[in-house]
C-alpha cells in the first residue's frame, strides 16, 4: 500500500492533531526528508569525501570483514552523521525563498538531549540528528541513525532496542512528536536489497504497526508507526550509500 505522508499523519494523529497541525507537519517532514536525501548525495562526492575521510576520527578503529570476505575500514557513524549536519546546515545556508528549509526556517543539529527524559546533564540521552524549527517548538523531529555493515546488523542494529525501538521507549522516548525517522548508513550491498530487507523484517518486529510505504515528495519510503504509554510516532525509513577502505560496492 502507497500513501502520501499527510494521509499517513492523518490516519496516525488525527486523535492528537488537527488537520491543520498535520498539514505542517507533513510539509515539515517533506523537507526534511528532502534535505536529508541531497545531503546524502554530497557524501557522494569524491572529492567532498576524499576531503571528509582525510581527517581525524572519520573510520572506524577496527576493520571487519564485509560480505565478500574482505578486510575493510568502515566510516564511524558519528563521523558520517557530522559530515552530513554540515552539508545540511551549508544547504540552509544556501536556501532562498520558495525553498522550504528557508520559507520553514529548518536547522539541523546533531547530538541533542531528548527532549523528554528521566536523565540529566553527563547522563542525558541524545539523538543523532534534530531537524526543528527554532521558533515554533512543536516542529522538532529527531533522527536515529546506523551504520549497515551486514544484512544482519539491520535486525541487532537498525531496528533493535538501540535503534528504532529507541522510539518506542517509555522512560525516554527518542521523540514526543508525530514523526521521527531511522537512517541507514549502507556500506555494503545488502540482499535482497535495503528496502525489500526492511520491510520483511519490520513485518517480523511485534512493535511495528501500520507498515506501508509513503510519498514524500518525489521519494517513496517505508513507514511504520510505534506506540509508547504516552504517545504514538510515525516512523520514516531513510537509507544512504556510503563507502568503505577498499570499497565494498565494487566486484572483489
Amino acid at each position: 500500500m502507497v500513501t502520501t505522508i499527510e494521509q499517513r499523519l492523518s490516519a496516525s494523529h488525527a486523535a492528537s492533531y488537527n488537520a491543520f497541525a498535520l498539514r505542517i507537519w507533513s510539509r515539515f517532514a517533506e523537507a526534511v526528508v528532502a534535505a536529508v536525501d541531497e545531503a546524502g548525495s554530497r557524501l557522494r562526492d569524491v572529492d567532498r569525501v576524499r576531503c571528509y575521510s582525510s581527517l581525524q576520527g572519520w573510520w572506524r578503529r577496527s576493520e571487519h570483514r564485509n560480505p565478500s570476505g574482505v578486510m575493510v575500514k568502515a566510516p564511524a557513524e558519528d563521523a558520517i552523521t557530522h559530515a552530513l549536519v554540515v552539508e545540511l546546515e551549508r544547504l540552509r545556508n544556501d536556501s532562498r525563498k520558495g525553498d522550504p528549509l528557508f520559507d520553514l526556517n529548518i536547522a539541523f543539529v546533531e547530538q541533542q538531549p531528548r527532549r523528554n527524559q528521566k536523565r540529566i546533564g553527563p547522563d542525558a540521552l541524545t539523538t543523532d540528528i534534530r531537524a526543528f524549527v527554532p521558533d515554533v517548538r512543536g516542529l522538532d523531529m529527531r533522527i536515529e541513525a546506523k551504520v549497515l555493515r551486514h544484512r544482519s546488523d539491520l535486525i541487532a542494529e537498525y531496528l533493535g532496542p538501540r535503534g528504532m525501538l529507541r522510539f518506542a521507549d517509555d522512560d525516554n522516548p527518542y521523540a514526543d512528536t508525530p514523526v521521527g525517522a531511522m537512517l541507514a548508513y549502507v556500506v555494503a550491498p545488502i540482499d535482497p536489497d535495503f528496502t525489500e530487507a526492511l520491510v520483511t523484517d519490520l513485518s517480523r518486529t511485534d512493535q511495528a504497526l501500520l507498515i506501508d510505504r509513503l510519498t514524500i515528495g518525489e521519494t517513496l519510503l517505508p513507514a511504520c508507526d510505534l506506540v509508547r504509554a504516552d504517545g504514538r510516532v510515525t516512523v520514516l525509513h531513510m537509507s544512504q550509500i556510503h563507502e568503505t577502505s577498499p570499497s565494498s560496492w565494487l566486484p572483489s
